[in-house]
Order: C-alpha cells, then structure tokens, then sequence
C-alpha cells in the first residue's frame, strides 16, 4: 500500500489525537456522579416497590375500618332497638331475661369492636406515616438526582469543550487524508489502540509501543518512503519519521 511520507507521519497526530479523546471520555465515563446515580436509581427503585406494597397496606387497612364501622353501626342499632322494646314495655316478661343477656353480649361485642377499631386506625395512621415518609424521601432523591447531575455538568463543562476541540481535530485530520489509509489505521486502531503505529525515528524504534526484530527493522528501513509497512507479528503500522 502507497501513502506519501506526509499522510503516513500525519497518522501519529491522529493517533495523538485518539488518545487524547479516548483519556478524556475515560475520565467522563468513570466520573464519581455515575456510580452515585445508579445508586441513587437503586433506591429509588426500592422506594417505588415499597411505596407500591405500602398503597396496598394502606386500601387493605381502610378496608378493616370501614368493616369495623359497619359491625359497630349493626350492633349498635340491634342494641338501640332491643333496648327501646324493653323501654316501652314492648318485651314479655318470659322473654326480658334473655333480650337483656343479648344486650350484655352485645356491649362486650361492641367493646372488642372499638379496641379493634382504635388498633386498625392506629395501624392505618402509621401506614399513611410511613407513606408520607416515603414521599419526602422520594422527594429528596429527586434532589440528589439533579444535584448530582448538575455536578456532573459543572465538572466536565470545561473537559467537554476540550473534547469537542479534539473531535473537530480529529475530523479535520481523518477527512484531510486518504480513506484507503484511514481505514487500514481504523482497524488496526480497533485491536491495538493506544499504539495503533509504532514510530521509527532515524531508523530507530521510539517508546515501548511494539517490538521489532534487528532483522525486520533493516527491512524497514530499506522500504521506498511511500511504502506502508505493518509489523509483521503485531500488525501496527510503522511510521518512519526524521531524527
């Protein structure tokens, strides 16, 4: 494959510039704000699930109530109208013993039926607690959610434009050479990034990105400057540059 010697050293800035970009999205991607978010939807999500069971408790309680209320309504009117017989001399006399036994059975039942009714009220009054407790912290979450968001935006407004600037480069750059060249350098980017291109400066390796024999570097060096030559145990593209 043929690039000139310009193109060919132009892929170490490209490779530069992918560094840079990929450092920098690293750095976004890593921020503190994501592991703090996805906490923060853990517990929002335990909060729906609670919320949810807790609205169950609540339409389950209201029910004993009014079950509770309607048993009190009942006897009670079965009292009052029993206790009025006997009031207006309406009951034998054969039979007063046992309406007044049923009247005395009657103030028992309503009796439990009040404690029952005060410890379902004071269960529904917990539950509704409970429940407004969960919309307050809802309500907080929803806080720490945008406060975490808005940290997120305040510490990477400057790195973001940094990016940006890097992106157009980079664009500039990849549509100012060959597609042929471009797309050798993609994929070898793919499977080697960062070290894409390995550099030899004046017939010398540069830096510990790849590993080339005395035997292959002579070979190297001895290739018409248009040639572009990939490494032959790696596949990185070697980029011959001036001393």
């Amino acid at each position: 494959m043929k690039a000139s010697p310009e193109d060919q050293r132009s892929l170490l800035e490209l490779q530069s510039l992918d560094r840079a970009i990929m450092k920098m999205r690293h750095q976004r991607d890593t921020h503190p704000a994501h592991a703090k978010l996805r906490e923060l939807a853990g517990r929002a999500e335990d909060l729906k699930r609670a919320a949810i069971n807790q609205s169950a408790v609540i339409a389950d309680t209201k029910r004993d109530v009014a079950r509770i209320e309607a048993d009190i309504e009942r006897v009670n009117t079965r009292k009052s109208a029993q206790e009025g017989r006997i009031e207006r001399n309406e009951v034998p006399l054969r039979d007063i013993n046992a309406m007044e036994h049923e009247i005395a059975q009657m103030r028992t039942r309503l009796n439990s039926l009040e404690e029952d009714q005060l410890e379902v009220e004071e269960r529904l009054e917990a539950a509704q607690k409970a429940q407004d407790d969960m919309i307050r912290e809802a309500q907080a979450l929803t806080q720490d959610v945008e406060a975490t968001k808005k940290q997120f935006e305040d510490d990477n407004a400057q790195s973001d434009l940094e990016l940006a600037d890097l992106e157009c480069k980079r664009a500039d750059l990849n549509d100012s050479l060959p597609s042929d060249l471009i797309a050798e350098y993609d994929s070898v980017w793919q499977r080697h990034s960062p070290f894409a291109i390995v550099e030899v400066r004046g017939g010398v390796v540069t830096g510990a990105t790849g590993e080339i024999s005395p035997a292959e570097l002579q070979q190297i060096n001895a290739l018409p400057a248009d040639e572009v030559y990939w490494c032959v145990d790696t596949g990185q593209i070697v980029v011959r540059t001036d001393a």
